[in-house]
């Protein structure tokens, strides 16, 4: 058992038949004391360095602890989301392999994320972008969120297991003498609500007000902490909270064709940094189209600029590219202040993003036949059913799937051919109900026919080609998309606000 929690199993296994009941129909009560009071005999415990220790269940302490915050709740649950197939990593590693080095690295990035190539290729590109080549020596160190050691916390992923990640970080600072890391990375996320907390004075009994707390912590010793802002046009939670840069997708268009920092159509209007999150790769292999990689991107950027002896000030607009004094490279800025050295990691991916030769560019599968299919204008708008978070708050989640990928969109001869060569097939049980073509606000739908549909439910068609597709898309406008609506029932029309959810993947334009 890990030795930073506490777990006592007979009620640990209690606990956990409880919580495999869908989102909103169990709960659990959790107690925050003061620090080391424990005895091992809560159902789990949690210790979060000088913060306190979390208790969980049924919840046995030794007399005389002061009780700091307690409450009874069921914590919001998070789907998993997309990821790529890679390989393994030698700049990722588990926090409790990080812990076991003789010497731990003092230069680490804290990366909390799923247990799958989603939290690898996260924490790698993070990495990749800190080290710059191999120029600084960065280790991203994953959090996994659905450690089995966490079980008792619920079925699935839900707030609990966010805090006690935090937690973690918390207490091997604190405890097992680490470094504050530069930077921590939260790829993930869930619909933020009413309820979570707008500022540091929030409501100290729920479980989302503790995670802002020991975030704030832990930027008060130094560490940035990033996250995903979303991907279909709401915030989402724990990129909302006050000690929390809120990463959106950089419209990929407008930047490589005018240069040009404005947020992709997928990105919630609410943010605090725009950076690329389409059309990145790792070892040629196409990452899934998403605010994650803008997040990964930004901590590792950031990651850098301190490995290089430079803070970005405290005070600024939205972190963004821009243009070092000399012109010979991308740099990142926030507000007046800007770093001044070059990343050839970073322009490697902005040159890839471009169509540029790249050694990072991505690489297509190849070989797949083309589909061809024609436009006719949906009158239906395809958002009106709700966006993947929504829809995970209102039912049980399922994995989230990108049926994009790289999605490259090449103008030529008139028509528009769309690369989905390196999608993978949708979970199990999810289908396609209807493709559509969005440019601006307006959104036209693929006339595909229930074979083609179901060759993207199974990661099977290679490209999409749209004849007279060129006459609708702007190269140098805002970034097209591909939105697609998506259902647990196949064969059902999407009138019921709880049958069908979309998910959009920005289209990538290569200019002939």
């Amino acid at each position: 058992m890990t030795p930073w929690i506490k777990q006592h199993a007979a009620l640990a296994l209690a606990c956990l038949a409880l919580s495999s009941a869908p989102t909103g129909a169990w709960g659990m009560s959790w107690a925050l004391y003061e620090p080391d009071c424990s005895l091992g005999q809560s159902t789990l415990e949690v210790p979060c360095g000088n913060y306190g220790v979390f208790h969980f269940g049924s919840i046995v302490v030794p007399a005389g602890c002061a009780l700091m915050a307690d409450a009874y709740e069921a914590p919001p649950i998070y789907a998993e989301p997309e990821a790529p197939v890679l390989l393994e990593s030698d700049a990722v590693v588990t926090s409790g392999a990080f812990l076991e080095q003789p010497e731990p690295p003092t230069d680490w990035i804290a990366v909390i994320d799923f247990d799958d190539d989603h939290g690898e290729s996260t924490a790698e590109l993070a990495a990749r972008i800190a080290g710059d080549s191999g120029l600084y020596d960065v280790t991203s160190v994953l959090h996994v969120l659905d450690d089995p050691e966490l079980s008792a916390l619920g079925a699935g992923v839900n707030d609990y297991h966010v805090l006690a990640n935090v937690c973690r970080i918390r207490e091997n600072v604190d405890r097992a003498g680490l470094a504050v890391p530069h930077a921590i990375n939260m790829s993930f996320g869930r619909l933020h609500t009413i309820a979570d907390p707008s500022d540091a004075s929030c409501q100290e009994n729920t479980i989302a007000c503790q995670i802002e707390r020991v975030l704030a912590t832990l930027r008060e010793s130094g560490a940035r902490i990033v996250a995903a802002a979303g991907n279909q046009r709401e915030v989402l939670f724990p990129s909302s909270l006050p000690s929390v840069t809120a990463v959106g997708m950089l419209d990929g268009s407008l930047y490589t064709g005018q240069s040009l920092v404005s947020a992709a159509w997928e990105s919630p209007s609410s943010y605090g940094a725009l950076l690329p999150g389409q059309g990145l790769c790792l070892d040629g292999t196409p990452l899934p189209n998403g605010s994650s990689y803008s997040s990964a991107f930004l901590a590792g950027w950031l990651t850098h600029g301190r490995m290089a002896g430079f803070e970005l000030d405290a005070e600024g607009d939205i972190f963004q590219p821009s243009v070092h004094p000399d012109a010979s490279c991308r740099v990142l800025k926030y507000g007046a202040s800007q770093l001044t050295q070059c990343n050839d990691t970073v322009e490697a991916y902005f040159n890839g993003m471009a169509g540029l030769d790249s050694p990072v560019g991505c690489d297509g599968n190849g070989g797949v036949p083309d589909d061809f299919v024609e436009l006719e204008v949906d009158l239906d708008d395809p958002t009106s059913v709700p966006g993947f978070a929504r829809w995970v708050q209102q039912v049980a989640p399922t994995p989230e799937s990108d049926p994009c990928v790289p999605c490259q969109g090449d103008l030529g001869g008139g028509s528009l051919s769309i690369n989905m060569s390196a999608s993978q097939p949708l979970p199990s049980g999810t289908h396609v109900a209807s493709v559509h073509l969005r440019v601006d606000s307006g959104f036209f739908r693929l006339a595909l026919t229930p074979s083609n549909l179901n060759a993207i439910r199974n990661g099977q068609l290679g490209r999409l080609l749209i004849a007279d597709g060129a006459q609708l898309v702007n190269p140098a406008g805002p970034q097209p998309s591909l939105v697609f609506t998506l259902t647990r029932q196949p064969g059902i029309k999407c009138s019921s606000s709880n049958a069908c959810f979309w998910v959009s993947s920005p289209i990538t334009l290569q200019s002939p």
